[in-house]
Order: C-alpha cells, then structure tokens, then sequence
C-alpha cells in the first residue's frame, strides 16, 4: 500500500494506484490536471527523457498518445518492483490488436525505453532490461529497452523512501518521461554516459523483392541496412562535480540488418508482342 496526501487528506492505496483513483477514494472532485499539477509541486523532478517519432505517422503517433496516458499519472510504491508489461502490456495489446494494428510492439519499445533512460538517470536500480535485436533510430546505442508479449520485461525498483510518480505523455513530436519523487534523492547533479563498442557485425546482406507497385526495372529501397554491434555502457554518477559511483549496465548485443529493396518486375517483349496480337 501506498499513503498519499491528496489536499491536505491522508489516503491509503495499492502501488500502481493513479493519483485520480486516490482522490475518488477520498471522494473530492480534483479536476484531472489539477491533480497532477498538485502532486507535481510537493514532489521533486528526479529525471526526464524524450525520444522522437514522426508526426507523419498518424497511426503510430495515436497509439503513443493512448500508450502515454495509460503511464501517465502511475505511482510505483517505495522499495517496490515496477514491471512494465504487469502495467502496461495487457492493456495496450488489447487496444491496438481490436484494430488490427502492427505498430503495438514499436510503440511498447518506444516507452518502454523512454521510461528505461529515465529510471538510469535518477539513479534506480534496473532489475530487468533486454535490448532490441537492431538498434532503434530514436537512441543511442546501449540505451533501448525491448518488451513483448509476456516473454520478455522491463523492471526497475523504486530503491527510494518515497512513492515515485512517473509522468508520461507527446508533444510536438516527443514522447517525454518525467519521474518525481522525495527531493532527499535528488542527489546527482551529473550524469555520465561512457560507451564502447566491444565489437562490430557489417551488414552485408541484399534481399531484393518483386513488387508490383515499382515501374518495371526501377528499385526502391525500403529498408537501409544496418552493422551489428555488441555494446558495453556504464553510466557514472557525479554529486558537485565528483564522481559519487559508477554503474555497469548489461553488454547490448544488436545483430545486423540486411538492406531491402523493391524491384519493379521487367515485362518480357515476346509476352508484350503475344499481347498485341
């Protein structure tokens, strides 16, 4: 259970409780803004992180904002585990799968490591973190975090005294993740990324497919293939300027991409002759 103070109101509620369902349980009408605004200004911000997406992509970018607001607003309980696909995964597979979607599993990733880069820098314990099998072009090396299905999980711990609030919503083409929480444990002014690639995969392979959709003998490149790579990281953190302690996060192992192209198919002239005849 968590204890909260809603306006002046103490309330008890079950980790992962969103602070709206807190204050029905106090029944006071807060507007939901409001809300957030309140717990906002008696917390501390601890960290944020933003990656991009394309706004172009309207389909994506729906399910990022339906994806955002169901994270938006969630309290992980002090010395407790957040696990991203208890909280997360039943409800936006749901959604999106009603309609067909394919764009589920990139979006589950995309907050999935947004959320992940946050929790590194306030400084939280990652429990569980698998990286994608090729880099996404929204972060740097070393710093995705897959999720699907049931298999595979992103986990952190709240290693604080206090209740975390994560905030979580897009903008103008950002997806943005803020964590606040006691200021006692805003404690890093400094933030440090130290990567090395240990070694790298090119990508070597050419699959070209017929499409008919491309002029006959034209070629389309669809996918740019990418080099595997196999990525140590470790996150140092520094208090006025020193170095308080490093953190050596698991090797990232990316494998390579090959490059697609669509082939328009060529009209053989005997068929083109038959056809005239």
């Amino acid at each position: 259970m968590i204890k909260l103070k809603i306006n002046n109101i103490d309330v008890e509620v079950p980790a992962g409780t969103t602070i709206l369902e807190a204050a029905r349980k106090i029944d006071i009408k807060i507007n939901p803004t409001d809300t957030k605004e309140k717990f906002i200004s008696y917390s501390t911000e601890l960290s944020s992180y933003q990656t991009e997406y394309m706004r172009s992509d309207e389909e994506r970018m729906k399910e990022l904002d339906a994806a955002a607001r169901k994270l938006d607003t969630c309290l992980v309980e002090a010395d407790s585990i957040f696990s991203f696909n208890e909280y997360m995964g039943e409800t936006i597979t749901k959604e999106s799968r009603e309609e067909g979607s394919d764009n589920n599993d990139e979006v589950n990733v995309q907050i999935a490591t947004t959320l992940y880069n946050a929790v590194i820098l306030a400084g939280l314990e990652i429990v569980e973190r698998t990286n994608c099998d090729s880099l996404p072009d929204y972060v740097d090396i070393g710093r995705d975090a897959l999720v699907y299905g049931k298999q595979v999980d992103f986990k952190f711990k709240n290693t604080t005294t206090n209740p975390i609030f994560i905030e979580c919503y897009i903008n103008n083409g950002k997806l943005i993740v803020r964590l606040y929480g006691s200021e006692n444990f805003k404690i890093y002014d400094n933030v440090i990324f130290d990567r090395k690639i240990i070694s790298a995969v090119p990508s070597n392979e050419i699959i070209e497919v017929y499409d008919s959709e491309v002029m006959p003998g034209e070629k389309v490149i669809t996918q740019v293939g990418k080099s595997g790579a196999t990525a140590k990281l470790k996150v140092v953190y520094k208090v006025l300027g020193q170095k308080d302690r490093a953190v050596v996060l698991p090797d990232s192992v990316y494998l390579p991409t090959p490059t697609r192209i669509s082939v328009g198919e060529l009209v053989n002239e005997d068929d083109e002759d038959n056809d005239d005849n």
